[in-house]
């Protein structure tokens, strides 16, 4: 307002010729009521059970985006990469009964995610006690994670990509499009097997049922942007976690601090995208958080429900209407 119109604001108001004008942050909002309609579909249904069936005993990370320069691509590529790297050490490490190697830069960076997830929402930290409960969680997740005890396998972790098109005349759009399917080729080659293909890349957009039922599948959404404004994916995702519904899973999100999403989003997982190791580690705390035996399935719903509900009430509509 100073820079561009000259006046002097208030803290939150302008006044001009007589005339006020109220200032406020107003965070746009994800289209609920779409994905909700279209969770009510029988195509919905039909693709939900289907993936239900599919993914049965593994974990889906899911990545939405446009291939754009600013998603980051490369850099969650590279960051997928290491966390199979880790798996297959962890997985050989298992398989000859050796001993863990501590890894102190590992540790630090788990206590950093730890330590973000209990500041939260201030207001929200004595809330029904949930607050105690997940730092118990964190607790032993941070614990089997930095020990190299977890038992989720490489092997049974999916990570699919739906890269829409974007400006594909453009010379550098074209260019990380071609880096982008190398560098899968590149990752899957390495740790593909005859069953089992790490990263599943579709290049198009797809229809809203489907997509819905992919985000009420996932356990994990990935939203690593180098730059970007609010990010509606994150809360898309979370907007399909209904408990309510059969064969919808909990979810978590690892979210960049350069997404506006963050500012709501207490309970995600938020990381700097340039760096790869922490962003590994933050898919590993995210599968630990909402999937197995080792978190209360209550906690594990709590983990998705609390910043569904955030969503839910400041929607495209609440948006509209601010």
């Amino acid at each position: 307002v100073i820079r561009l119109c000259g006046f002097t604001p208030e803290m939150d108001m302008v006044e001009y010729l007589g005339r006020r004008t109220r200032l406020g942050v107003y965070p746009i909002g994800a289209n609920c009521t779409d994905i909700l309609n279209n969770m009510k579909t029988d195509k919905f249904k039909e693709h939900l059970a289907s993936y239900a069936e599919e993914f049965q005993g593994k974990s889906l990370v899911l990545s939405v985006e446009r291939l754009d320069y600013s998603k980051g691509m490369p850099q969650k590529l590279e960051a997928i990469e290491r966390y199979l790297e880790e798996a297959e050490k962890a997985q050989k490490r298992k398989q000859h009964q050796e001993g863990d190697v501590e890894d102190q830069d590992r540790q630090g960076r788990l206590e950093k995610l730890k330590a973000h997830f209990e500041v939260g929402n201030p207001d929200q930290v004595e809330k029904s006690g949930f607050r105690t409960a997940m730092t118990s969680v964190w607790n032993r997740a941070v614990e089997l994670v930095s020990e190299q005890a977890e038992e989720l396998d490489h092997t049974k972790t999916v990570f699919l990509f739906i890269a829409v098109p974007s400006r594909q005349t453009v010379q550098e759009y074209k260019a990380i499009e071609e880096e982008v399917h190398k560098r899968v080729s590149t990752i899957n080659g390495r740790f593909g097997t005859v069953n089992h293909t790490p990263i599943v890349y579709i290049h198009r957009g797809i229809p809203g049922e489907e997509l819905a039922a992919l985000y009420a599948r996932a356990d994990c959404c990935l939203v690593t942007p180098l730059v970007d404004g609010m990010n509606l994916v994150a809360k898309e995702f979370l907007v399909a976690k209904d408990r309510e519904v059969e064969h919808v899973v909990p979810g978590t999100v690892v979210l960049s601090e350069f997404a506006g999403a963050t500012q709501e989003m207490f309970d995600a997982l938020v990381i700097n995208p340039y760096d790869v190791d922490a962003t590994a580690d933050a898919i590993h705390l995210g599968l630990e958080l909402t999937k197995g035996d080792r978190v209360d399935k209550h906690l594990r719903w709590e983990v998705s429900e609390r910043m569904r509900h955030v969503v839910l009430a400041n929607d495209a509509v609440w948006w509209a209407a601010a």
